[in-house]
């Protein structure tokens, strides 16, 4: 099972997939790796595994996957909110050997809805939880409110039971990537050292990152050989493909791009931001023409 979460931690979802065995739902290990089957199946939006529905009502982790699929698929989200809550209700009343993975679903969906402190409280935030997939995520949504000191926090006590866990190498990149240090330059240098030495350094999610590295130091063409490497079918690799696509001064690839973009995720926040910035240009246009006239 711990080869099958690195698979998925390292974005190798076609690799989960292959090694998942999702014809049965018996052993809490057989439901573990249905659950990481799942979720490499979303991320490459397809249909996930046929989940029956009397394992959802006898299995709480199989009811958290279930809202947490159709959550991620758009399908019943406010309903899926209400089973979560409920969910962790019930796995407070015992002590569910799976709580902190499930924790990790719940607290994904309530970062999405934007319910930014429910997520955290999910995750048991501040509380020195020690699991590594919670502190990842608790480090996730610190570094998107710009709480580099909280996030640095889960990092450096993580560190004291995790130092070697490939999760929280990661962490120490992402850090380095959102400049979370002193000198913002050494931190994008730091990042992509620490990204180098990562084992099996040719997996998706560390040439993403890489990518990301080479271009927070200016680096373009180097940042779009390694985004070439990749597949454009996935809204984070597009959206930094459109980024360093423009930065290169390709402006019709980056537009072709950014078009990919807006089919796979029209929500997507650079898709959101810019058709926000066109509507008010448009908005101060019309302005203009009409005090000239």
């Amino acid at each position: 099972m711990d080869q099958i979460k690195q698979f998925y931690y390292q974005g190798s979802h076609q690799k989960v997939i292959d090694s998942v065995d999702t014809s049965s739902l018996e052993t809490e290990q057989d439901r573990i790796g249905f659950i990481y089957s799942t979720r490499s199946h979303l991320a490459l939006r397809r249909s996930s595994p046929y989940l029956h529905p009397g394992s959802i009502e006898s299995h709480v982790e199989m009811k958290v996957l279930d809202a947490y699929t159709k959550y991620t698929t758009g399908a019943e989200q406010t309903e899926s909110l209400d089973v979560l809550r409920d969910c962790l209700i019930e796995l407070e009343s015992e002590e569910h050997p799976l709580k902190n993975l499930l924790s990790v679903l719940a607290a994904s969906v309530f970062w999405q809805s934007g319910e930014v402190e429910e997520a955290l409280s999910t995750l048991s935030a501040g509380q020195g939880v020690k699991d590594v997939e919670c502190v990842a995520l608790l480090i996730q949504i610190y570094i998107t409110m710009n709480r580099f000191d909280l996030a640095k926090n889960e990092y450096q006590h993580a560190r004291t039971w995790a130092d070697d866990h490939y999760l929280i190498q990661l962490s120490e990149a992402w850090l380095g990537l959102a400049g979370a240090s002193t000198s913002t330059n050494v931190g994008y240098e730091q990042a992509y050292y620490i990204l180098e030495e990562l084992p099996d350094r040719d997996e998706p999610n560390n040439r993403l990152l890489r990518a990301l590295a080479h271009a927070a130091l200016g680096h373009f063409d180097e940042a779009q050989v390694e985004l070439e490497s990749l597949s454009l079918d996935d809204e984070l690799t597009l959206a930094n493909a459109v980024v360093v696509s423009t930065h290169l001064k390709k402006t019709d690839e980056a537009r072709g791009l950014l078009e990919k973009l807006r089919s796979v995720n029209p929500s997507h926040p650079l898709i959101r931001s810019l058709d926000e910035k066109n509507s008010e240009f448009d908005s101060l246009a019309s302005q203009f023409v009409g005090f000239s006239g």
